[in-house]
């Protein structure tokens, strides 16, 4: 598949396997869904480091906190807003690298495979608790 490009700001790829190695090269993550349950390259942004633009919708706002570790929008998305909150990270570096400080712990302290395995855990524990009960 050949990228779409729009000068040099903006390259629509496709679909990648690669999706980790490519992601540090990202200024910032736009994912302006109208529906979603728990989208995972929001999880790789984050632990890439990459800031978010995303809806606030379905499970987005259980991943990302808004004006912590992303901007959310209202959902559905909209060019107004979606287009103010892209110029707000990129004309502000120091906003960028502090929602991708914060998207980096969050991740890290939520989503990496030691904490999710802990949190499913204590789920089924839970779960198996209550039916002997």
């Amino acid at each position: 598949m050949t990228p779409l490009r729009s000068g040099n700001h903006v390259r629509l790829l496709g679909h990648r396997d690669d999706v980790m190695a490519i992601m540090d090269a990202v200024d910032v993550l736009i994912h302006p869904s109208r529906q979603e349950a728990f989208p995972t390259t929001l999880l790789e942004a984050m632990a890439a480091g990459t800031p978010i633009v995303a809806t606030c919708t379905g499970g987005i706002p259980e991943i990302v906190e808004n004006d912590v570790s992303a901007i959310l929008i209202p959902s559905p998305p909209r060019p107004g807003p979606l287009a103010d909150a892209i110029a707000k990270l990129l004309g502000t570096p120091g906003l960028r690298a502090e929602l991708a400080v914060h998207g980096r712990a969050r991740f890290a302290h939520q989503f990496a495979a030691g904490p999710w395995a802990r949190r499913l855990r204590e789920a089924y524990v839970a779960a198996i608790g209550q039916r002997a009960s």
